[in-house]
């Protein structure tokens, strides 16, 4: 029997630990240009990462994506809302 809709995304909304840190920095209000800096990647590297993550969670914007994984419980109990 076939699980449903959300039971069958489940797999694709699981996070890169790289587009999980992208997440984390968004959440804290850090630009791309910021976390290339810090991280010392690319600008495109780093955009690159944030739009997989937002094809991933099936959202648009990085405080829709923020949210989504908050509500998938990504952020573990630490998470400061």
């Amino acid at each position: 029997m076939a699980g449903t809709r959300s039971e069958r995304s489940l797999p694709k909304l699981i996070l890169t630990p790289r587009q999980l840190e992208m997440l984390n920095y968004l959440r804290q209000d850090v630009r791309a240009k910021q976390i290339a800096e810090r991280l010392c990647l690319a600008e495109a590297t780093v955009r690159m990462h944030i739009r997989d993550a937002y094809a991933r969670l099936e959202v648009h914007s990085a405080s829709a994506a923020v949210w989504a994984a908050f509500r998938l419980g990504l952020f573990g109990p630490d998470f400061d809302a």
